[in-house]
């Protein structure tokens, strides 16, 4: 895996290609879901949405890597980063960009590790939020989070998925988990950030990310912050497309995002926030994943249910309240 990290600018024509490509999203998704709800062609439609299924769930939109990204309303430093596979069976490039206030996670990082980095013992006791963000837009829409987590005293990792922004690669359950992974490690052995001191967050669909990433690493001190998750796939088909054409197509699906088992099994602190009234996400879905911890005894469990807010719970009142609970300020 090769790493490396460069700083840039924003530019005009990047506004200018995101703009177009939302465009083109819309009208894509319109079509096909316009397309599905025509019962007289549901044979036909099962094997569209099959071909389709990729642009249902992600909105991806994919940015040159010669348009630089930028933050210009930002005070703290930030870096991007990339993670360029060397496997002949793996073409991928991953782009991600690190928010902080500690310029030293690069001043001391190295490739390959040092052998007391991989045991654990990190000579730093920054904190750090790995982000995984929701189905649509790149890591340009997420600087106001790296500023509110930055201002409590946590530096701040997003990566985009697969063609997403500046990542490339092919979409796939699979390889949504093993990148993950892929930058947990970068965190811990390459920025050198100690294992206890990474808060794993995951926003809509980046919450089942961040539930197998929990699973994977198996911590009962490492908090996991859940805003508006789900407890599988299917749940939120049968809400967008019907129960019919959901029941039908489910042996079409390529993903299954079922977050109820490993949720279940995990024994770290876990904060959750989601509204009633989630059009994209619906209460009834985070409802089922929360009575899978019902009989659990847990550290845990900050649950904070918005009675409206939709599915932007950033933008409503409560936001900051669930925040400071989830992120306690660091100096």
């Amino acid at each position: 895996m090769i790493i490396s990290h460069v700083e840039h600018e924003l530019s005009l024509s990047y506004r200018m290609e995101i703009k177009k490509n939302n465009n083109k999203r819309k009208n894509v998704r319109s079509n096909v879901t316009e397309s599905h709800l025509i019962p007289t062609n549901m044979c036909c439609n099962l094997g569209q949405y099959q071909h389709w299924q990729d642009r249902l769930i992600f909105e991806t939109c994919p940015v040159p890597w010669h348009i630089p990204v930028s933050f210009p309303t930002r005070i703290s430093r930030y870096r991007e980063i990339w993670l360029e596979s060397t496997s002949k069976e793996d073409s991928s490039v991953l782009h991600g960009v690190w928010f902080g206030r500690h310029e030293d996670a690069f001043e001391n990082a190295s490739w390959p590790p040092e052998e007391k980095h991989i045991k654990g013992k990190h000579t730093f006791k920054r904190h750090l939020a790995l982000v995984f963000h929701g189905n649509c837009q790149s890591i340009q829409a997420w600087g106001p989070l790296a500023d509110e987590l930055n201002a409590l005293g946590y530096d701040v990792l997003i990566p985009d998925y697969r063609q997403f922004g500046r990542s490339r690669g092919i979409l796939k359950e699979s390889t949504l988990y093993q990148d993950a992974r892929k930058w947990w490690d970068l965190a811990v052995h390459y920025l050198r950030y100690g294992p206890d001191h990474i808060t794993i967050h995951g926003i809509s669909i980046g919450t089942t990310i961040a539930i197998h990433l929990a699973y994977d690493i198996q911590s009962s001190n490492r908090l996991l912050v859940l805003e508006m998750p789900f407890d599988q796939l299917y749940t939120l088909a049968q809400k967008h497309i019907g129960k019919i054409l959901s029941w039908l197509g489910w042996p079409l699906f390529k993903y299954t995002f079922d977050n109820t088992k490993r949720l279940s099994k995990l024994t770290c602190p876990i904060s959750t926030i989601h509204a009633k009234d989630d059009p994209i996400i619906p209460y009834e879905s985070y409802q089922i994943l929360m009575k899978s911890l019902k009989d659990k005894e847990f550290p845990f469990l900050y649950e904070q249910i918005l009675p409206s807010g939709g599915h932007a719970v950033r933008m409503t009142p409560f936001w900051n309240t669930f925040l400071q609970h989830c992120y306690p300020h660091i100096e």
